[in-house]
């Protein structure tokens, strides 16, 4: 029952260190000024950052050194995130990259507390679990934070560009692990990079094994057939998920409506205050 899993007792307390970080920081701070709430966030991001880098300093990164540092570079959107973000929140004037890392940072974060795939059937106090749990804790944290204490709003006229930013996320990733199997840092055949149930944290390969059946049910009938097969003869004939290619029309589709259902209390809490104001003006009129 120690052990990662979606019933062990673990699980559900990293959920809940969660939810207790995000009221309690909301209640410190919401009457804070607005430089002391940016540094919140700013120290969460950079903590974050900083966890992300020492890692190599862990047990099970130092004995696989120098390959190890492939886990440092930009080899999944959760690492990408992790890398990025705090820079953007740099930036005081919102633009579209914190719509962007509000979109990411809340499907990363949920989708690894929701299902830990890369800990599960580790110690549940494992350092290497404190740390992924540290990790996409902080890059869903800082952008709810944000949203709560009126930093950055999620803008629902952003929606058209969410599935383009995350289009260029998965290529910078993608160029990113050609670099790493050319260097010899990650040791796969071109048949196992393609493979999607083998190094695929990011979709760039196709749908994850686990979800299968939604995939088949939900993402398969918007793929058409070409992006699946092996066209140009580069996996010796066997069908594969073209990288990134292959989830262009899936993810048009259905990360705008991920987005908005995301945002949905910011738009429902916007429409709430102008009705208010809409009526406290014609009280007064």
């Amino acid at each position: 029952m120690n052990r990662i899993n979606l019933e062990s007792l673990p699980y559900f307390i990293y959920i809940a260190i969660f939810l207790v970080l995000v009221v309690s920081l909301y209640f410190l701070f919401r009457h804070r000024s607005y430089n002391a709430k940016r540094a919140v966030l700013l120290t969460i991001l950079f903590f974050n950052l900083a966890v992300h880098f020492a890692k190599l300093l862990m047990p099970g990164y130092i004995n696989n050194f120098p390959n190890s540092i492939s886990h440092v570079t930009f080899e999944n959107v959760c690492a990408v995130t992790t890398m990025v973000m705090p820079f953007v929140y740099l930036i005081k004037k919102q633009n579209v990259l914190h719509d962007y890392m509000f979109f990411v940072g809340c499907c990363g974060g949920f989708g690894a507390m929701a299902y830990p795939m890369p800990v599960i059937g580790y110690v549940g106090y494992d350092i290497e679990v404190i740390r992924f749990y540290i990790c996409h804790i902080s890059i869903v944290l800082a952008p709810i934070l944000a949203v709560l204490f009126g930093v950055y709003r999620p803008r629902a006229k952003m929606l058209w560009v969410i599935p383009l930013l995350f289009f260029v996320q998965e290529f910078i990733i993608f160029v990113n692990d050609l670099v790493l199997l050319k260097i010899g840092a990650i040791q796969l055949t071109r048949q196992e990079l393609l493979d999607s149930s083998i190094h695929n944290t990011s979709l760039i390969y196709g749908p994850l094994p686990p979800f299968k059946a939604i995939a088949n049910l939900l993402i398969d009938p918007l793929v058409p057939q070409f992006f699946k097969v092996d066209i140009f003869n580069i996996n010796g004939g066997i069908p594969y998920y073209h990288p990134i290619v292959w989830m262009v029309i899936p993810a048009m589709i259905y990360f705008p409506i991920v987005y908005i259902i995301l945002i949905s209390p910011v738009i429902i809490a916007d429409y709430i205050k102008a009705r208010k104001a809409k009526k406290t003006l014609n009280a007064k009129a």
